[in-house]
């Protein structure tokens, strides 16, 4: 059974997110099973407490020219019924009818209407905003490292490195800081924002790649094992951000409260902002939605990750709120001898036997050799490094089974 929308069902969703807060999960077009038919069913919008599972809201939504009777009513008791809710509220574009608001007191349903604020209305909000402006606040971001360990160094390295295991030792002056606590610092240098500009164009990012040389004696040590590799660089991918917008709002009322909704594509995300007046309108409470795809990996909202966004209210006041983190960046350990892109290394290798055995001692044993055949006669190979996260084996051997060169 395919999920269906609408747009009012979406704008009542994201609504009643932000009317919600955080503890409540808040879940569009959710299709669940009743359990004594095995019959299966959609609900329009779902809420549940993040902390208490059982207590759960059905959400259903009309977006119709007339008023809502007493036939949605009797419609909606039963669904709510046969699918264990104990909770039902109607949300409709036109209202209801008198004999609706009737029965649904009688029978402990919610009813309320979602409308469009006509301008002489919102108008004289607390709130009566227009537009607003989101301005995101980035230090310049490291989203790859790649360590480069020096020439004819013959350890083999190990793969699948992550930032709690690496730690930069200077053996001068006997010291040892954390790879991620180095990271964060040079992020946050002064010096680094100068260095790294932002492009003049919003809704903009700007790629830089930065080699940093490594005297003698500086190097990594890895856990566990305690393994040290003498560095020659670390060579970074770093991203600067211009995320400033411009958001111009229209104005919704559900029930009595009152709400300003704006859409702005966000980094390349589909983003809608929501800001609830709250406490008779003394205060303004801003929720951004993002659309995430998964295992997508662009930059999202994250407030729970530290960043800042500024939001510029049109009467002059301005709201900063903790926002925008991006993925942990990745990391390599890579030898000298073979970190230079666009050039391929190069042996002179007769057998299968020997070809794993110099994977091994470069660090390369992920390279797959599973089809080559074991008797073969190589007569040679390389290794691309145009990508150094994935670097490309090409082999040319002659099979003596089958007298033929693959």
């Amino acid at each position: 059974m395919p999920k269906r929308s609408n747009p009012f069902q979406n704008l009542s969703t994201s609504i009643m997110a932000a009317l919600h807060g955080t503890n409540f999960d808040v879940q569009e077009s959710v299709l669940v099973t009743n359990k004594r038919t095995a019959a299966v069913r959609e609900l329009d919008i779902q809420i549940t407490h993040r902390e208490n599972p059982d207590q759960k809201l059905l959400v259903e939504c009309r977006d119709h020219r007339r008023k809502q009777d007493v036939q949605w009513i009797d419609q909606l008791e039963g669904k709510a019924g046969r699918l264990g809710f104990s909770h039902v509220v109607a949300v409709s574009s036109s209202g209801f009818t008198k004999p609706a608001i009737a029965e649904r007191r009688e029978r402990g349903i919610g009813t309320l209407h979602l409308r469009e604020a006509e301008a002489m209305d919102w108008a004289s909000w607390k709130f009566g905003l227009e537009r607003f402006g989101l301005c995101m606040h980035f230090d310049p971001i490291v989203r790859q490292v790649q360590l480069v360990v020096r020439a004819g160094f013959a350890k083999p390295l190990p793969q699948g490195l992550t930032f709690d295991r690496v730690a930069i030792i200077d053996a001068k002056k006997n010291t040892k800081i954390g790879l991620s606590d180095w990271i964060s610092g040079f992020q946050q240098d002064p010096k680094t924002a100068e260095k790294f500009a932002k492009h003049p164009e919003s809704n903009t990012i700007q790629h830089y790649n930065c080699t940093i040389p490594c005297d003698p004696w500086i190097g990594i040590i890895v856990e566990p094992g305690g393994q040290t590799f003498p560095l020659e660089s670390l060579v970074l991918s770093i991203d600067r951000i211009n995320a400033d917008y411009q958001v111009a709002l229209r104005h919704y009322c559900l029930g009595t409260e009152k709400f300003h909704v704006g859409h702005v594509d966000i980094l390349g995300r589909q983003s809608k902002v929501v800001a609830h007046e709250t406490d008779g309108g003394r205060m303004l409470s801003i929720m951004i939605e993002q659309l995430v795809h998964v295992d997508d990996k662009r930059y999202m909202i994250d407030f729970e990750r530290g960043g800042e966004l500024v939001v510029n209210l049109d009467n002059g006041d301005v709201v900063k709120c903790p926002t925008v983190q991006p993925p942990e960046p990745s990391i390599t350990l890579l030898n000298r001898e073979l970190a230079d892109q666009g050039k391929a290394i190069k042996e002179v290798i007769s057998t299968k036997r020997d070809l794993a055995a110099w994977l091994q001692a470069k660090g390369l044993e992920q390279l797959d050799i599973s089809s080559i055949p074991s008797d073969a006669v190589i007569t040679e190979f390389s290794v691309n490094f145009e990508n150094p996260e994935d670097p490309v084996l090409n082999v040319i051997y002659a099979d003596p089974s089958a007298s033929k060169t693959k």
